[in-house]
Formats: C-alpha cells, structure tokens, sequence
C-alpha cells in the first residue's frame, strides 16, 4: 500500500482545499471521504461568503477564502455581490469599517436599493451595504468541483471509505483504519470532518469539547421582474443565497444535537413558522413558494473561534474545526493557513 505525506479525513470545503493544496505544494496527498458524492455539513450549508462580519479575523478568514474560491472553483458555481440590510446609522458605520477588506463596498438608500432589487423591503431609517465582490455559491456544485481539482492535482480521493479506527503507538503517532478493515499510512494526518471529528477523536481518548448544533435551511420558489442578490438581514438575522429562480436560507433557528447524524432531520413546524416570517418581513415578491427544507449539523468552538493546527500531544495529527456554519468563509483560510504554517514547515 502506498504511504502518503498528507492524509486528509472528510471532503467537505475545509478538507478539499486541504487536499488541493496539499497535492500541489508537492505531497503526496489521499483524501477520504465517507459519501460517495458530496452529501454532508458543507453541502447543507447556506452558500455564503461574504466579509462583512463585526469580527476582523473573520474578516481576514473571508477575504483569503474568496481568493481561493476565485483561483480555483469554476466560475459557474459561483454567484457574486451580497446584500447587509441594517439601520442606517449602523450602516454608515460598518462601511467604514469593512471598506479595508472590501474596496468595492457601497452604502446605498432605500430608493437606490428598491431600484436595483424591487423585491426588497427596507422600513424607516433602514439602509445597505453592498458587496459587489462578495460571493455566494451552490455548495454541492461547488465540491464536485473541487474535487474534480483534487484529483487533477495528483491527490487520491478515497470516496466511499468510512473511517473507523484510529490508533496510538508508544510514540504517540496515529494511523486510520477503514470499515473494509484496511489502514491507510501516513506520516500527517488531518482531521477536516467537522462535526464528526468528535467521533474520530474519541477512538484516541480525546474528549474533543464542542458544541453540536442543527440549523434548518429553507428553499423558496420566487418570481421577480429584477435579479436575484445575496441577503444578510441584521433585523431578523436571516441569510439568502440566489440560484437561478430560487432564494435559499434561513433564520438563525439552531437546536442542539448529541451527535451529527440528528442533525438530518426535516425542519420543525417552529422552524417554518420562524423562516416564513422573516421571509415575509425582509421580501416582497409578485409571486414565492416554500418549496423545500433540510436541516444540516455545524460545530462551534467553547470560545467561538475556529480551530486549525496540531492536536496537542501528537506529532502528526492535525485538525481544522469550529468553523460555526460559516465554513465557505473560514474553511479555504484555514486550510491554506494548515498547509502553508504547519505541513509545509
């Protein structure tokens, strides 16, 4: 069996740039991944990347992520410009603050905003931002591209292969183990499954403490005379992404799980009730429909912050983590952050 430099665990958007960028700074990289087609936490996701956050590091993040999107996931996944509908004041505010990070940012009134999109509502003294270079993406298309790339860089993508042993020598030093009984060498390995990478960690006694939540995301039917916009609501914290006739997101709905897999479950009548006033509040539409919901599982670190690096106490296990649903954002950065300050060192 062949031995691998880098092997990286879960192929969503964290795991995938790892690989990518792994495989093209020269290692010899596998990637595993349990589905056979991109079907977990990032594909779920709500598709956002934007860099207006009141956090600079994510601000940071964001800014390096849209870079690598743009260099290497197709143009047809991605759809640009985003919206951040707040009080004026607060807006006035915020375009000075994010103007370092988006040069392109505009500060536009309501009358500017119902000319460009008639189907936004926007109340007394409200205002937006717009990102013209902020990006919004398909991410089920988006990782079948990236994998695509993996593969064309020279990586093995392992699809279908579920990991369920990892071991410890004396030297504190790990390998995996696979359902079909088989363990895959390598000398670094990198934790990229996000929710699951709980359950990896516990094979080796690591009690990894992190928050499970699911998050429903809803998907709307809309007809509009004008095109469709990314939109960041800071009324009633709801977050939209176009895709050819549809409007796809939600409210900040959380509900906490015990385990990623309780996450899959279909939205609560709560959940709907909830995303169908904010829906109605932020959008007037001549015609929309709720024509679909899923729920899907992120994991948020004690501290909120994202976590990438050296597992403490072992030489060649890594982990990207935290990533609190906005993995689109902090996931391409911390992979390139991974490979360029650790594996490649």
């Amino acid at each position: 069996m062949q031995r691998y430099e880098v092997v990286v665990i879960g192929a969503g958007v964290a795991g995938s740039f790892t690989a990518l960028l792994s495989a093209l700074s020269g290692f010899r990289t596998c990637l595993i991944e349990s589905s056979t087609y991109p079907n977990g936490a990032t594909s779920l996701s709500g598709g956002v990347v934007t860099r207006m956050m009141d956090n600079y590091i994510d601000r940071e993040l964001a800014s390096i992520s849209i870079d690598l999107i743009e260099k290497y996931v197709s143009e047809d996944c991605i759809h640009r410009g985003y919206v951040c509908v707040e009080s004026y004041r607060y807006a006035e505010k915020d375009l000075e603050k994010f103007r370092e990070y988006i040069p392109d940012l505009l500060l536009l009134d309501a009358d500017e905003v119902r000319s460009r999109w008639e189907y936004i509502k926007l109340y007394d003294n409200e205002a937006a931002l717009f990102a013209p270079s902020d990006l919004t993406l398909n991410p089920s298309e988006m990782l079948r591209d990236l994998w695509e790339k993996v593969l064309d860089a020279g990586c093995e993508l392992m699809a279908g292969k579920r990991v369920d042993k990892v071991d410890v020598d004396v030297d504190r030093v790990v390998r995996l183990g696979t359902q079909a009984g088989d363990y895959i060498r390598g000398e670094n390995f990198v934790f990229c499954a996000g929710p699951w990478n709980i359950v990896l960690l516990k094979h080796i006694g690591i009690d990894w403490n992190m928050w499970l939540l699911g998050v429903p995301i809803f998907k709307f039917k809309v007809i509009s005379q004008s095109d469709l916009v990314g939109v960041w609501d800071e009324y009633v914290y709801s977050y939209w992404r176009p895709e050819d006739s549809f409007l796809i997101g939600g409210v900040y709905d959380a509900f906490s799980i015990d385990s990623p897999e309780k996450a899959f479950i279909d939205p609560s009548q709560e959940n709907i009730n909830n995303v169908l006033e904010g829906f109605r509040y932020r959008f007037n539409f001549m015609e929309w429909e709720l024509v679909d919901g899923w729920c899907g599982p992120i994991s948020i670190s004690r501290d909120y912050r994202p976590i990438y690096g050296c597992v403490d106490g072992f030489s060649n296990l890594y982990i990207i983590d935290g990533l609190g649903g906005r993995g689109l954002m902090r996931g391409p950065a911390l992979a390139y952050k991974l490979v360029t300050e650790y594996l490649s060192k």
